[in-house]
């Protein structure tokens, strides 16, 4: 039994909280402006556009990096007022300092910005205290966010509940099966937990599929009940064993999306030129498409379509990636090869960017047939999925530190994945930043051909 059901309570509690504040701001500087004399000698719609275009989008980046809109802290107002009142702090102190140097701060005086913030302060504590009270009251084990995927029979009755016969679907845990791990990523994709009833003779085999999503998991254990073990959770009476908690929260994902929004659009506009120009090489070279396409894996090990620019004759491209290219391999143009060792057949990558298939940083993606020596990458160490709970980038951890190009041995795909993998375990903006300035050098690689 399978309903459709909404995506993440938090990100709903998050947006309902960021636009409570953002308009109790407004509201804050518009009252006290009203009682403000000096307000009447200035146009109020002027003054009110200058002070929020410079306070809102300070006070929203310093919440995400503060994780101020995450769910554990709405459900728990009372226990993070202290980092609200720093982050309104923070948020003014950036108003005075930008109204000094840019000389707006005659329209108004530091009474008038201190009630603000004041009257912002006491409007936010109850705004946060109402939304901590309805997510209080919605964060419950039947919260339309979840999912129960059934091996077997399960630990209690599901009647109620949104949950997936696997055994019905034909799923299995078999991490050597790339439909298994794809058609589980299908299954849960929008979910915001995923919750296993399992036999204990797969809970092992299960706990790595769950792995291969980028889901928080748990699954049911019964005979775990007498043993109490810390750091689980309970659910419905049965002790859960928590086993994956996702990389990113969704205010990471934020953070990283907006990132990726931001440089992906500018790049496309700075780099249009030179996409112009290999466009125009490509289709003066050899007929056909200046744009070639392939079938990658992509998030939680669901498949997208990858954009290059095309670098082989047309009848002798290898959309399945199949056969590893050779150097001065016969099937690769001669823009081709300039494009490939230069890395400029990767540019039409920012539309998957924009598009949200990808982003500027993160593990490359690849096909799914692609060969480390004679082995599919799964099959020389199976952790390769986990590598997919963040979205595949342009560029990546393994990419600046030489790990590029062909994966003529097996120990060449090792020496990348653990690279992915501690991108997706230590995962923050600055390193994305810095990834991307370090890419730079690594732009002509004697690997890439």
């Amino acid at each position: 039994m399978l309903t459709k059901t909404s995506s993440s309570v938090g990100l709903r509690f998050g947006l309902i909280a960021a636009t409570w504040e953002c308009s109790a701001l407004i509201l804050s500087f518009f009252l006290v402006g009203l009682m403000y004399e000096n307000i009447k000698a200035v146009d109020l719609n002027n003054v009110l556009t200058e002070f929020v275009g410079a306070v809102l989008p300070m006070y929203i980046l310093i919440c995400l990096v503060l994780r101020l809109f995450d769910l554990e802290v709405l459900e728990k107002p009372h226990n993070h007022m202290g980092r609200l009142i720093a982050a309104v702090a923070v948020t003014f102190s950036w108003f005075a300092m930008m109204a000094f140097f840019l000389k707006f701060g005659i329209n108004f005086s530091r009474v008038q910005i201190g009630l603000t913030a004041l009257l912002h302060i006491a409007l936010l504590i109850l705004g946060r205290v109402l939304i901590g009270a309805a997510a209080r009251r919605e964060i419950s084990y039947a919260h339309v966010g979840n999912i129960h995927l059934v091996d077997g029979s399960p630990c209690f009755p599901l009647t109620k509940f949104d949950w997936v016969d696997l055994r019905a679907v034909g799923i299995r845990p078999d991490p050597n099966s790339s439909e298994m791990v794809s058609g589980l990523a299908n299954i849960v994709m929008g979910k915001q937990r995923i919750t296993l009833h399992c036999t204990e003779s797969t809970r092992s085999a299960w706990a790595f599929m769950l792995k291969c999503v980028e889901v928080p998991s748990e699954i049911i254990t019964p005979d775990l009940n007498d043993l109490g073990p810390i750091g689980i959770a309970t659910r419905e009476g049965f002790v859960a064993l928590a086993i994956s908690s996702g990389p990113l929260t969704w205010s990471q994902n934020a953070q990283k999306r907006v990132f990726d929004l931001v440089g992906g659009v500018v790049a496309l506009f700075l780099l249009s030129p030179v996409f112009i120009a290999v466009a125009v090489a490509i289709k003066l070279e050899s007929a056909g498409p200046v744009l070639f396409t392939q079938e990658r894996i992509g998030l939680g090990n669901r498949k997208f379509r990858i954009y290059k620019f095309r670098s082989m004759y047309v009848n002798q491209q290898d959309p399945e990636a199949r056969k590893l290219t050779l150097r001065n391999d016969p099937r690769v143009t001669k823009v081709g090869s300039f494009i490939r060792r230069t890395s400029l057949d990767e540019l039409p990558q920012l539309f998957n960017v924009v598009a949200g298939h990808m982003s500027l940083v993160g593990p490359r993606p690849h096909a799914e047939l692609a060969l480390a020596g004679e082995s599919l990458y799964w099959e020389v160490d199976q952790t390769y999925w986990h590598r997919h709970v963040v979205k595949p980038g342009i560029t990546g951890l393994a990419q600046v530190r030489g790990h590029r190009g062909n994966t003529f041995k097996e120990d060449d795909l090792r020496n990348r994945l653990q690279s992915d993998l501690e991108y997706v375990h230590r995962w923050n903006l600055a390193t994305d930043i810095l990834i991307i300035l370090r890419t730079v050098t690594q732009l002509f690689n004697s690997n890439a051909f």
